[in-house]
């Protein structure tokens, strides 16, 4: 009677973790769903597709950029040997968030480079940005898109100036780029692991927020 009753109770568990599990899954779906949301509705360049995450072919320029040594360089120059490319919409050295993104980022760099031209994209000026990505210890590329429409073209900065983090992906051919999908970056979102790992904990995240340093 022991062994069954101590059976019954790890079938219970076991239901229990899976229906939470889903709830859990469909509720960080929504999340991640109303960050594309509230960013469309934030409102982006009129003609370019909505940043909903879908696959797509929008063919786009050669947009300028800088390297974090000043010197100018393209968007073709990123994808390397590549024909794809993933280009991380960094908020810069001001967001404490997408510092943190980064830096989970900064672990996975051979990998991602491996499979795809990986950047990292920051409003920066170039000597900024040079500094921070030094003080993170960041082994990824990294550019400027100061004075550049980069960022506006895509939708992450309004035409107040004001960035927004996310992630685009592109693809070349014959000589032309396109912009295949663009995504926001946001708490609970698939591409930071931290708040996943957080979810197993008792009490979650329980409203803690990323700091440039942690007091020991």
């Amino acid at each position: 009677m022991k062994k069954s009753a101590a059976a019954n109770r790890n079938r219970d568990f076991e239901k229990e973790h899976q229906a939470l599990s889903a709830q859990l899954k469909e509720a960080r779906e929504r999340l991640v769903e109303l960050n594309r949301e509230w960013s469309n509705a934030r409102g982006g360049r009129p003609g370019v597709p909505a940043r909903d995450g879908v696959h797509g072919w929008h063919e786009v320029k050669d947009f300028p950029l800088v390297t974090p040594d000043g010197k100018k360089t393209t968007l073709s120059k990123l994808f390397g040997k590549h024909d794809e490319l993933i280009v991380i919409q960094n908020m810069g050295k001001s967001c404490p968030y997408c510092t943190l993104w980064a830096d989970g980022f900064n672990g996975f760099t051979e990998h991602l480079e491996n499979r795809a031209g990986f950047a990292l994209v920051s409003p920066d000026k170039p000597a900024d940005l040079k500094k921070f990505a030094k003080s993170r210890n960041w082994r990824f590329k990294t550019f400027s898109s100061h004075g550049s429409e980069f960022k506006k073209y895509l939708g992450f900065e309004d035409k107040h100036g004001d960035v927004s983090p996310g992630v685009s992906t592109f693809y070349r051919e014959k000589g032309k780029i396109y912009n295949i999908a663009n995504d926001t970056l946001g708490p609970g979102d698939p591409y930071c692991s931290v708040w996943h790992l957080f979810d197993l904990l008792k009490n979650g995240a329980d409203d803690w927020s990323p700091k440039y340093k942690y007091k020991k």
